[in-house]
């Protein structure tokens, strides 16, 4: 059963209101920063910091658990350890034993009722704490961090073991450490919508100091849960409803696991979860987004992944958490899975006090096979199988439309999208950090964070000047940073001024576990001014064909400010592309190839071009900009650099249309594209593939009807039409009439129909 949460519970909604709208002021640090107190408090006893005394049973078994072996060895090496707590005289002395020691100390004096144990740890913890320093490097805020919360777990767990003077020592030390992290002492520094304000500093360290150090003094925990509850769980809350986390494939783990933390540490005392249910939810984004080789498609700021990667990926260590949160059978077995492919997490104090062992594993086979991540994120993710192994017959892909920015390690993608088949075919481009430095970097402002870098659109407004934190970039054409990439400090700031775009429709099926189609559309806003409107439809079709298991339906409806600026339809590819006249090829790694087929614009109207080769893999606005990886990886051997492909209308106009159908398959000889066929009607345009027509309006208006169309071939298919306004469609064929539902979230109509004339008639 599910712990409550706070947000479901009558009397702690009011609690959590007021706290919201309160006038009285809470925290204070004398400087005029205030907090309204935090709606809960620490149950008035000791061992409360992860564990209450009821836990002890239970963990004492686990201590004994061949399961935890990995764990209890390292414990009991930890507490064999000789170190007597002197360091180095030097500045930048801290040392990882002060964890693996004094923390292996404590525990085993909690469970095993070890006395001489206890006082052990206390006394390493208070030789250690008036000595450590720490090195200048960066991000040295989370050794500073963990340091307190060891302090905060031998405070709470040999409470009894220490004698007053020894507690004074410790809460001074603890708010001196503190004091030196990023987000300072009080916690009032940096945004808590992004960042590393959302990390450990807050979410974790000062929030069990505060716990351990309660009753004594109650400051720290009342700047620590209140800033989490003021301003960090609302944040949280907006964005948990998607189940997926803005911050990316590799960020957003780590940043989630000290959400986590926060759920753990409330939930360990007895206290409700600050945040909503949804939250348990966040690992899909990560366990669909997982492609057959084993890496999770790229998305925001994150390492570099090599075309061929052998070994499995993953992030952060943030699976055993979110099945303890959970309580998932899905999620338990994909953080089991994750343990045995590459074990970083059994070792580990958490997972030892919070994996879940009585809740039966279930496999992500049993998933559907498509999954929309709603608003803020506007993500679809689909594949044909489950199956795994980098030449695994199954098409994946990730469709975008990312309505909301919310800036940091997130990227300027709304409308982006990937493929895979045998090998990354539409990638996701550009380095996070390398040999020309990483955050903040020219390579990662004028290209990495940038549309370019994408498979969206750009139009060039040839006068527009870009801008990051008062710097002036290279003009790429794409979309904006919202605040100009400054981090929103509160969610009220999102609200008001970060939304990018909208979707306006989203439906799988017919089949929910195994659907034939699957399709997200939406307004891409994040282009200012030179762009009128735009608007990006995506249709992934499952084919059920071995020879084609898949194709992707592109299509773009965009205006321009003026019809002089030029509009580019972006894809990038692992390899040089082969160009045709209205098409392209491009081949994976694995064996995979995309075949793309322009149907618009119209031949003749094409300008179709590639991107790349040496010292022109991330071109933007005639300059280069490059970044090789860290570990001495050649750039051939990344999937963050290979060729860009740009499309555009030969004749300049205000209106334009992109329509681009991707199909993948085998590079092997013999191999042919499925035939792609255009079909037009009054209003609407489109094609058919296989047993597929997929129709979509001209105009940038839903369509209301009624509708024309002729079904060409000579045997049945499935019509898809898009954009559609809802209600009862009438399909008329034949004489014969069947009514459709079309409802206002998918604005998607889909029928079984034969070859010939079919009309559509929206009953109002």
């Amino acid at each position: 059963m599910k712990r409550p949460h706070l947000l479901d519970l009558g009397r702690a909604v009011l609690v959590h209101l007021t706290l919201l709208l309160a006038v009285h002021l809470g925290a204070q640090d004398g400087t005029g920063w205030t907090l309204p107190d935090p709606p809960v408090v620490p149950p008035a006893e000791h061992p409360r910091v992860l564990l209450r005394a009821g836990d002890l049973p239970a963990l004492r078994q686990r201590f004994a658990d061949p399961r935890f072996a990995a764990f209890t060895t390292a414990i009991r090496a930890g507490s064999a350890d000789s170190w007597d707590g002197t360091l180095e005289d030097n500045d930048g002395n801290y040392t990882p034993r002060i964890h693996t020691v004094i923390e292996a100390c404590a525990l085993r004096a909690l469970l095993e009722e070890d006395q001489v144990l206890g006082r052990r740890a206390v006394d390493l913890l208070c030789r250690v704490l008036p000595m450590v320093t720490f090195p200048k490097k960066q991000d040295i805020t989370r050794e500073k961090g963990a340091t307190i919360t060891t302090a905060a777990l031998v405070y709470d767990w040999c409470y009894g073991q220490m004698e007053e003077s020894q507690r004074t020592l410790i809460r001074k030390h603890m708010k001196r450490i503190a004091g030196m992290m990023e987000v300072g002492y009080p916690p009032k520094r940096a945004s808590a919508v992004t960042g590393h304000t959302g990390e450990a500093q807050i979410l974790r360290d000062q929030l069990v100091g505060g716990i351990a150090i309660y009753d004594e003094d109650p400051e720290m925990y009342r700047y620590a849960a209140g800033r989490i509850f003021a301003e960090i769980v609302p944040a949280r809350n907006f964005f948990y409803p998607s189940h997926w986390h803005h911050q990316g494939s590799s960020y957003g783990p780590v940043r989630f696991q000290w959400e986590l933390w926060t759920t753990l540490i409330f939930t360990r005392m007895g206290l409700p979860s600050p945040f909503i249910a949804d939250q348990g939810n966040i690992p899909y984004a990560w366990i669909y987004g997982r492609r057959p080789d084993g890496q999770v498609f790229a998305d925001g700021d994150c390492s570099t992944m090599l075309r061929r990667m052998t070994t499995p990926r993953n992030s952060a260590p943030v699976e055993y958490l979110a099945a303890a949160v959970s309580r998932d059978p899905v999620i338990v077995g994909w953080a089991e899975r994750l343990r045995q492919e590459r074990d970083r997490t059994s070792s580990q104090l958490g997972y030892f006090l919070f994996m879940p062992t009585d809740v039966p594993p279930a496999p992500v086979d049993d998933l559907p096979l498509s999954r929309y991540f709603p608003d803020p994120a506007g993500v679809m993710i689909a594949r044909t199988s489950w199956a795994t192994g980098a030449e695994a017959p199954c098409a994946m892909v990730q469709m975008k439309i990312a309505p909301w920015m919310f800036n940091n390690h997130q990227h300027l993608d709304a409308g982006h999208f990937q493929l895979w088949y045998k090998g990354a075919l539409a990638t996701d481009t550009g380095h996070y950090s390398g040999s020309h430095g990483g955050y903040g970097s020219p390579h990662f402002l004028n290209y990495y964070q940038r549309s370019i870098a994408h498979n969206t659109i750009t139009v060039t407004d040839p006068d527009e000047v870009f801008t990051w934190q008062g710097k002036t970039l290279r003009n790429d054409g794409g979309q904006r940073w919202p605040n100009e990439g400054r981090e929103a400090p509160k969610q009220e700031v999102i609200a008001k001024s970060h939304r990018v775009g909208r979707v306006t429709g989203h439906d799988l099926g017919p089949d929910a576990r195994r659907p034939a189609f699957s399709y997200l559309a939406g307004d891409l806003e994040g282009y200012g001014p030179k762009v009128a409107h735009a608007n990006r439809s995506f249709l992934f079709l499952h084919l059920d064909d071995a020879d084609h298991p898949a194709a992707l339906v592109v299509y773009d409806r965009i205006r321009s400010s003026q019809a002089a600026f030029v509009k580019k339809w972006l894809l990038h590819t692992p390899s040089q592309p082969t160009l045709a006249e209205d098409g392209f090829t491009a081949i994976g790694a694995w064996g995979g190839r995309m075949d793309g087929k322009i149907l618009a614009p119209a031949t003749g109207n094409i300008r179709l071009t590639s991107v790349g080769g040496p010292d022109q893999e991330f071109l933007v606005d005639g300059q280069n900009f490059p970044q090789a990886p860290n570990r001495n990886v050649p750039l051939a051997d990344s999937e963050g650099a290979g060729w860009r492909i740009e499309l555009s209308p030969a004749t300049a106009r205000l209106d334009d249309r992109f329509l681009v159908v991707l199909q993948v398959g085998d590079d092997r000889p013999g191999y042919a594209p499925l035939v792609v066929t255009t079909v037009t009607a009054p209003g609407l345009t489109g094609l058919r593939i296989a047993d597929r027509v997929a129709l979509f309006p001209q105009g940038e208006e839903s369509l209301a009807g009624p509708l024309a169309v002729t079904i060409p071939g000579k045997d049945p298919c499935r019509l898809m039409v898009a954009d559609v306004q809802p209600g009862t469609w009438e399909i008329t064929q034949d004489k014969e009439r069947t009514g459709v539902e079309v409802t206002a979230s998918s604005g998607f109509l889909q029928a079984l129909v034969r070859p010939g004339p079919v009309s559509l008639r929206r009953r109002r």
